[in-house]
């Protein structure tokens, strides 16, 4: 579809060529002669200003970068005048055309007897293929008078279009393009703004002078919202290029925002993500990275994945595609910081952390000499303390973890994780109990064994009210253990376990637990004691759950 141009008389009103992308613009003054009865002199002058130095400080104008020349037709009172159509050229070489550094001038000059006519213009480019439809402008040839009509071409976009940014989950990109599907940008390109028009609620951070095409869309929950993009132009001596005929300055987009969770296996080298609601199981299998180590996902909700060969994957919604990014990270365990740090457990008992955007080398925390195995789970704290497992203890580190952590003594951990208060839970696989240790993590921890329903536990996780769940693989329960957790379990949940390995909860609070033994993952809403709803995981033997920090956002036109 191409735009139209539209050029009126000053005098009457204010003026606009509807153009394109591209950063140029027109002038055009026609003095009149002495006479009525004689043919007068007419020169068009068109003006293309350059887009540096002078002409930025121009009201800035558009038209689209295939424009070479502008066919012009001259008619009085419906009748052609001879000569016409013909063309004026718009390059700095061409006949009649001379060029600075602000600016290319091109002249027709015509001889017209006084009256009224209409001249109406086209853009074309260099093959004469028409950029535009025609559009005419009236103008008078005045006798004993100097008639001058200033012409300015402004940019009228042809489509407004919205998308997320690549390797973004909330960053929604804004831009306008003209007729030829040229970027508009630079001096004179318009503003944006996005609203809300239905659907849920969504938090919005407009484009700003740094970022004027980017804006962030949080959502509230999952669902759909529709979003409404709006162009706007302006400056002085510049019609509102969205009033003129033809403009397109606006345009609807749907966000779609879930929870999803992430489940891998060791065995098939898979993950799965699951979006909301996980009963219809319309799940994504991700590009197999290879053997999947440890999974853990960010506030926007990508999702970071440590592969056994020494990399690690990132994915951006909707998780289809191969990753986003690799980097070398050799880990078996992840976790993402608050501000967007990666922290991958890695050689024996150490921790690397990756800042934003994962390129640089990572800073290496802790020292591989306190383990001879690999530990495979880390943990961070409410305030940013760094647990890491080593063969028969813990180190925590506290922030910026160049210091000497605090040891704590255990056997064999295979699970750690931290509440809300800074308690820091240890699974100890080999001698069957989880341990508590209060801050500073130097006094006497809490037991929970066998006698308070403890059997072969193999991970564990907080809810958002400070209880404890254990999974207990020996027996396909998971215990729930409320605060100080020294008596026996206030909730045991089975319905449909078989081998319980991994648990997490959702940004709902509802319960995934992924049974290594019946390849499920079992979602359970809270109090959690009822019927689960069995969602099939996607991957054979599921060991590892990630729930995603953030929404996972698309955008549809």
């Amino acid at each position: 579809m191409r735009q139209g141009f539209l050029l009126a008389c000053a005098v009457a009103c204010a003026v606009g060529l509807a153009g394109c992308g591209g950063g140029r613009g027109v002038g055009a003054s026609l003095p009149g002669a002495a006479q009525a009865a004689q043919k007068q002199r007419v020169t068009f002058a068109i003006d293309v200003p350059k887009a540096s130095g002078a002409s930025n400080r121009r009201a800035p104008q558009y038209i689209s970068p295939a424009t070479t020349q502008l066919a012009i037709d001259i008619t009085q009172g419906g009748t052609p005048v001879a000569g016409y159509p013909t063309t004026i050229p718009l390059t700095p070489t061409s006949a009649g055309c001379s060029s600075t550094l602000a600016s290319t001038q091109c002249q027709l000059t015509i001889s017209l007897g006084a009256g009224s006519y209409v001249a109406t213009l086209t853009a074309e480019d260099a093959a004469r293929s028409a950029l535009s439809t025609a559009q005419s402008i009236a103008f008078t040839v005045s006798a004993g008078t100097n008639t001058t009509v200033p012409l300015v071409l402004s940019g009228v976009p042809a489509a407004v279009t919205a998308q997320l940014l690549p390797g973004s989950s909330n960053q929604l990109v804004v831009n306008a393009y003209d007729a030829d599907e040229n970027l508009i940008i630079g001096p004179g390109a318009p503003s944006f703004t996005v609203a809300q028009s239905s659907g849920i609620a969504v938090t919005i951070t407009q484009p700003s002078t740094t970022a004027p095409n980017v804006a962030t869309v949080v959502p509230s929950t999952a669902g759909t919202a529709v979003l409404t993009v709006t162009a706007a132009y302006g400056g002085s001596g510049v019609t509102n290029a969205c009033a003129l005929g033809g403009a397109v300055c606006t345009a609807n987009v749907t966000l779609t925002s879930t929870l999803p969770f992430f489940v891998a296996s060791h065995t098939t080298d898979g993950i799965a993500a699951h979006p909301t609601p996980y009963a219809n199981d319309g799940y994504t299998v991700l590009q197999n990275p290879g053997a999947v180590q440890g999974i853990a996902s960010d506030a926007t909700g990508d999702l970071f994945a440590s592969i056994q060969s020494g990399s690690v994957a990132e994915y951006t919604a909707p998780y289809s595609g191969a990753p986003s990014s690799t980097f070398a990270g050799f880990g078996y365990a992840d976790v993402v910081g608050t501000n967007g740090d990666l922290f991958v457990e890695s050689n024996f008992g150490q921790a690397e952390i990756f800042a934003p955007p994962y390129t640089g080398t990572p800073t290496v925390v802790g020292t591989s000499a306190g383990s001879s195995y690999p530990g495979f789970a880390i943990a961070l704290s409410p305030a940013g303390e760094l647990a890491i497992l080593l063969e028969e203890s813990v180190s925590v580190f506290a922030p910026p973890y160049t210091g000497t952590p605090t040891s704590v003594s255990v056997s064999f951990p295979t699970d750690v994780t931290f509440d809300a208060a800074g308690d820091l839970f240890v699974v100890e696989g080999v001698a069957g109990t989880v341990t508590v240790y209060a801050p500073p993590y130097t006094g006497t921890p809490t037991t929970l064994n066998g006698a308070v329903g403890v059997d072969g536990p193999y991970a564990v996780a907080v809810d958002a009210g400070g209880n404890l769940y254990v999974a207990n693989n020996s027996n396909n329960t998971v215990t729930e253990y409320a605060p100080p957790f020294t008596g026996s379990p206030i909730a045991t949940i089975s319905s449909g376990l078989d081998e319980p390995t991994a648990l997490a909860f959702d940004r709902a609070g509802d319960l995934l637990v992924a049974n290594y033994g019946n390849d499920m993952v079992q979602e359970f809403v809270p109090p959690y004691t009822g019927t689960p709803t069995s969602i099939p995981a996607g991957v054979h033997q599921p060991s590892l759950l990630a729930v995603a920090g953030g929404y996972a956002v698309s955008v549809s036109p």
